[in-house]
């Protein structure tokens, strides 16, 4: 037995956890006598030199039958060996002698039980750690939803809410894709890049198509599930991004309320395997915090809006009411303009007799475009009959709008229009009578909707209202003569 107290004496020093055998001696089940305390510190036993405990890494996956105690001996050395699970992945712990000797039974059964208490105490240590590890990110989350909560403008709440996302998390990058009004085209509206990175403090102009197949944040979008890719070189749906060359690891989370897809928060990490089923419960519970969020600052920022709704259309009515000069009336009617809608340029023409149209008045953000539309060189255009868009228009009596130029056939490419993305004529009506369009363009698509088309016929009507009192006040003196 002297070898085998020998194994446990030094196995004991290893693993503390480990309780000494009972004596082969001691009745059955019955309690040892309490040991006289020496006061003097214990001295741990020497472990000879012919012996070695040591513990190795395995490579690939181990069968269930392989999870047994082995025996090895070669060339004058006896290993006693048992595979045990870590969460990377498959050791082994190995008893060398440098003897060639069979192992006894017990000693086998010792080697066990020391594998068990190691793989509890790893369990614990792992248990212990991810705890830690999830108290962290809930903190995190809590300091970002308190944040971003005090935040009533959508485009700084989404730039804080993925640079603290990126920071406290520890990710290599993390963005978010903001769903667009045509509820198919998903665009990057905020970035959260590492410190110092020489795009920090860009957003991009990154878009996926909601039906994209080759893309894990169209797939979270489209099933409204989270997904994770935890290699994603060895996914071939996963769709890179030649801003993000260290991609190793990646999550899309979607973001909505109730039924109301708003967008997808998409991290990455530069490490596989680094996203687990508990990170995605925490940021899940981060994107239902930005969602609502998103939601509070949409409700307030339209609360604003129909405010200056109201106080730009009132404005415009005295506008109307002021001057009886139907250019001036034109410029300033324009100028309020940009307080309603979102435009490149937007222009005034009449249209007078034979279909001839004349442009009365322009506006652009854009000082060289806004000289050229003010002034242009040719005030008449060519007739209606000529240009479809218009002739539809007046025709119809009805709003047109292309909400992609380039893939519609109406519109007709010019070098001067083709920078042009979308575009919207609304007529000008006096009772029934077509007397003019205004036309909004932009370099942007899908910039015009059914919301904005009401707002410009809003527009329109106060300018056909100047129109119509300028015409009855010059036509006052031949009135007046012929009474």
């Amino acid at each position: 037995m002297s070898n085998n107290k020998e194994i446990r004496n030094r196995l004991n020093k290893l693993f503390g956890e480990i309780k000494q055998p009972e004596q082969e001696d001691a009745p059955a089940r019955e309690k040892p006598l309490p040991q006289k305390t020496d006061a003097r510190p214990p001295v741990a036993p020497q472990i000879p030199a012919s012996r070695v405990v040591n513990t190795r890494s395995l490579t690939g996956a181990l069968p269930a039958e392989a999870v047994t105690v082995t025996q090895v001996s070669r060339e004058n050395l006896s290993t006693l060996s048992i595979p045990f699970e870590t969460e990377s992945g498959w050791n082994a712990l190995e008893l060398v002698d440098d003897t060639k000797r069979n192992w006894q039974e017990d000693e086998r059964a010792l080697l066990r039980q020391v594998v068990d208490q190691l793989t509890l105490a790893l369990q614990n240590a792992n248990l212990f750690k991810q705890t830690q590890k999830s108290a962290g990110q809930l903190q995190a989350v809590a300091e970002i939803s308190t944040r971003i909560s005090t935040i009533l403008e959508v485009q700084p709440l989404l730039e804080t809410a993925v640079q603290l996302t990126q920071r406290r998390f520890n990710l290599y990058h993390a963005h978010i894709f903001i769903l667009e009004s045509d509820n198919h085209t998903l665009r990057v509206k905020a970035c959260g890049w590492q410190e110092g990175d020489s795009h920090e403090g860009t957003h991009g102009s990154r878009e996926v198509d909601l039906e994209q197949p080759i893309s894990i944040v169209a797939r979270a979008a489209r099933t409204r599930r989270p997904v994770i890719d935890n290699d994603v070189s060895q996914d071939p749906g996963w769709l890179p991004n030649p801003l993000l060359p260290d991609i190793r690891a990646e999550m899309a989370i979607p973001v909505f309320t109730g039924e109301n897809l708003l967008g997808v928060l998409n991290v990455h990490a530069d490490r596989t395997n680094f996203f687990s089923e508990e990170d995605q419960a925490i940021l899940g519970t981060l994107a239902a915090q930005i969602a609502g969020s998103i939601q509070n600052a949409q409700l307030y920022q339209r609360e604003q809006y129909r405010r200056q709704v109201a106080d730009t259309l009132s404005d415009m009515a005295r506008i109307t009411g002021e001057s009886l000069q139907l250019d001036e009336v034109v410029r300033r009617l324009l100028e309020q303009l940009p307080r309603l809608l979102s435009f490149g340029t937007a222009t005034i023409q009449l249209i007078e007799a034979q279909g001839r149209r004349r442009q009365i008045g322009g506006f652009s953000l854009n000082k060289e475009r806004l000289e050229e539309i003010r002034h242009p060189d040719n005030f008449f255009l060519r007739p209606e009959n000529e240009d479809p868009l218009i002739h539809q228009i007046i025709t119809s009596r009805q709003p047109v709008i292309l909400s992609d130029t380039h893939n519609d056939p109406r519109w007709e490419v010019r070098p001067e229009t083709e920078h042009i993305r979308s575009w919207m004529g609304i007529p000008l009506l006096v009772g029934s009578a077509v007397i003019g369009v205004l036309i909004l363009d932009s370099e942007q698509a899908n910039n015009y909707s059914a919301e904005t088309s009401s707002l410009a016929q809003a527009v329109g009507a106060q300018a056909a209202g100047a129109k119509q009192n300028a015409s009855q006040y010059a036509q006052a003196p031949q009135r007046a003569e012929e009474q």
